[in-house]
């Protein structure tokens, strides 16, 4: 997923003539400046909790993928988001467009926002083998090929961002990249959900009809787990939809309209339409770390015990100890 090079300028990738209205450019130079601090914040911390990790935690497949995904949107809330904020703040009051600087939040965005949705799709692939395949998953997804993915995905994102650098018009790398990572990140996002509700469905039946077997009914307290293992598990499929999906989905349906319907670009409706599904991007980024890695108690509960050892440190280097350690 990348953001077109001019999506906050005059034209669009094809060179058609489109503008918006300078008070749409404010908005959405404010919300990305806005955003900015949130994702760098949550997500940083997230980064923090899994390098320090007091309870040893993240030393899974499924944390490595969640903190590959939280370090590229931290990087998106550093330098993507205010980058455009940039061009759209001085579009906005009818400066330069900062083309240069456009040109390489762009392609630096081909880096981050490509790893960022490949790590959904990577923990959507976790989940699903670990409820279709419960017998096979640590022999399956292992450590290894976790990280063998990440790199091979993290190598696939820097060479596209490399390419609008390399004398590759930047049309030809968006178009590329938009069928290559957009689009079919998308769809294959929509069919693991799919496989992952089937196989949870599947395995939802087999166990009630195994409890439901031989001369006793079934134990009402077991068959309430199961239900509510069934509630927990459509809540998260529920937050991989909403947080991931949609705006996946949104955001390259826009991307089919910048870069393939030149006349929807004369509709000033049309356009803002646009930048509002794009824009989506950054808002996924922000919420990221939230949806997938502070909703879990053990990660709120090691990021509070970090706070605390730090500021009991903080608390025995009284300015006593401060002397003694100067002299």
């Amino acid at each position: 997923m990348a953001l077109p090079m001019n999506n906050s300028n005059s034209t669009d990738g094809s060179g058609t003539s489109s503008s918006l209205a300078h008070t749409e450019l404010l908005v959405f130079a404010v919300y990305k400046m806005i955003l900015s601090p949130v994702t760098v914040l949550g997500n940083g911390l997230l980064v923090l909790t899994g390098c320090m990790d007091p309870h040893r935690s993240f030393r899974t497949p499924s944390a490595l993928f969640l903190l590959t995904m939280s370090m590229a949107n931290v990087f998106t809330g550093i330098l993507v988001a205010p980058i455009f904020a940039a061009v759209e703040y001085n579009s906005f009051y009818g400066r330069d467009q900062l083309l240069n600087i456009a040109k390489f939040g762009s392609s630096f965005s081909l880096l981050t926002l490509n790893i960022s949705f490949a790590m959904v799709f990577a923990l959507a692939v976790d989940y699903f083998i670990a409820v279709f395949r419960p017998t096979k998953y640590r022999s399956w997804i292992t450590m290894l090929r976790a990280k063998i993915f990440i790199a091979m995905t993290s190598l696939i994102a820097l060479t596209f961002s490399l390419l609008p650098h390399l004398n590759v018009p930047f049309e030809t790398v968006f178009k590329v990249d938009l069928h290559f990572n957009s689009t079919l990140n998308s769809a294959l996002l929509v069919v693991s959900y799919v496989l992952l509700y089937i196989a949870f469905k599947n395995q939802t039946k087999k166990s009630l009809n195994l409890r439901r077997t031989g001369n006793c009914a079934a134990n009402t307290e077991q068959v309430d787990k199961i239900f509510a293992l069934q509630n927990k598990f459509r809540r998260l499929l529920l937050i991989f939809v909403v947080f991931s999906t949609v705006p996946a989905i949104l955001s390259a349906i826009a991307a089919h309209f910048v870069a393939y319907c030149g006349p929807c670009q004369e509709y000033k409706s049309i356009v803002v339409v646009q930048e509002g599904c794009l824009n989506l991007i950054f808002m996924k980024c922000a919420l990221d770390p939230f949806a997938f890695g502070w909703r879990l108690s053990r990660n709120r509960q090691a990021l509070k015990k970090i706070i605390c050892c730090q500021l009991q440190t903080v608390r025995q280097i009284t300015p006593d100890n401060l002397q003694e350690t100067r002299f």
